[in-house]
């Protein structure tokens, strides 16, 4: 399995190439990611995140549902993104890749979404708010742009100190039955 790679990687900075086959390796990596992602308490994870210069991200705006909600995994394939330069706000944002950190950000509240889906069928989705500004964030990530690009050498070297192994706290099989696996894929 991957691993996660943290903000000093260079792989995070990389060029990501388009994805061409859809194949049972690419379900396994993307069962991998919702793995990761899920055990670090994350919200969206972006391919090169693990060490993959591929154009994929995940998401789940409801990884930890409260008692009303339900999870909402998305997969996101080659996607292109089209904000609203119109309609912003600065929020606070963390990544997986520079744990502890939290930058205000400015994104678009509305945004467009073509991607291809786990078969290769193309998809749209208009997004805003919550799920909007972590589809940007993903998709920054695909583009090398990271968190790291908004923070001080200071603030790295502290953030140096704070990475350290987690355990996991879900199985394989409860990542499996969150995402429903044989629903989607």
């Amino acid at each position: 399995m991957n691993r996660l790679k943290y903000f000093n990687d260079p792989i995070l900075k990389r060029k990501n190439k388009d994805i061409t086959l859809f194949d049972d390796h690419l379900k396994k990596l993307i069962l991998d990611m919702f793995y990761i992602m899920y055990n670090d308490r994350g919200v969206g994870l972006a391919a090169p995140q693990i060490g993959e210069n591929i154009n994929l991200f995940v998401i789940d705006e409801f990884s930890f549902p409260k008692e009303n909600e339900r999870h909402q995994p998305i997969i996101f394939i080659n996607p292109k993104v089209t904000c609203d330069p119109n309609n912003t706000a600065i929020e606070d944002e963390g990544c997986l890749s520079f744990p502890g950190a939290i930058i205000p950000m400015k994104r678009s509240l509305n945004i467009h979404v073509d991607y291809m889906d786990i078969h290769g069928l193309p998809q749209t989705l208009d997004s805003q708010g919550w799920q909007a500004r972590i589809i940007q964030h993903e998709y920054d990530h695909l583009l090398g742009k990271t968190l790291g690009d908004f923070i001080s050498n200071i603030e790295k070297s502290i953030l140096r100190k704070k990475i350290k192994e987690r355990k996991p706290i879900f199985s394989m099989e409860d990542i499996r039955e969150k995402l429903n696996v044989n629903k989607v894929f």
